[in-house]
């Protein structure tokens, strides 16, 4: 059996330039490793620069119509999680089953992950998230009912535009 095969695809969105890491394995069906959101098209092509770059049509396309306000499903999106670590994985298997349009609280996604004071680390895996929309980190949020923090390179403000699109108007200020 083959080892699966890393490679990258970078395109442009409404936003700016999405990349995406994902394997192809060896019966021909893709993972996704890790992806980036929107920043410089510069910005992209370096977070992917060790990869042989290949499309990922199917995946650009959710993506791209995510961005202009398309209610897309990522839920059944085939993702590599077997580098995270035990707890990290389970936060984000609970947070890919938050509907488009939903937000949980950092404290409400540690209680659906089976450690209620584990509030930081659940804070502590979103900031490490390799998949981000993904893995919809940005649909967690404050209890006080702030945003919060964002990794992304544009911060809290990419994280207020995507809950815009989802409808959580809000929650932006």
């Amino acid at each position: 059996m083959n080892a699966p095969r890393l490679l990258a695809s970078v395109f442009k969105t409404r936003l700016g330039w999405c990349g995406i890491v994902y394997n192809e394995k060896y019966n021909g069906k893709k993972e996704v490793e890790r992806t980036y959101l929107p920043t410089s098209k510069s910005k992209a092509r370096e977070y992917v620069k060790n990869f042989p770059l290949k499309n990922f049509a199917g995946m650009e396309r959710k993506i791209r119509a995510y961005f202009k306000g398309g209610k897309i499903d990522f839920s059944g999106v085939e993702c590599a999680l077997d580098r995270c670590p035990p707890f990290h994985k389970k936060v984000y298997k609970k947070l890919m089953n938050v509907p488009y349009g939903k937000t949980v609280t950092y404290a409400e996604l540690a209680r659906m992950a089976g450690n209620p004071k584990a509030s930081r680390a659940v804070g502590s895996a979103m900031a490490k998230n390799p998949m981000p929309l993904i893995i919809p980190c940005h649909r967690v949020i404050k209890s006080n009912g702030e945003i919060g923090n964002f990794s992304s390179d544009r911060g809290p403000a990419l994280k207020a535009k995507m809950l815009g699109i989802e409808g959580n108007s809000s929650l932006l200020g």
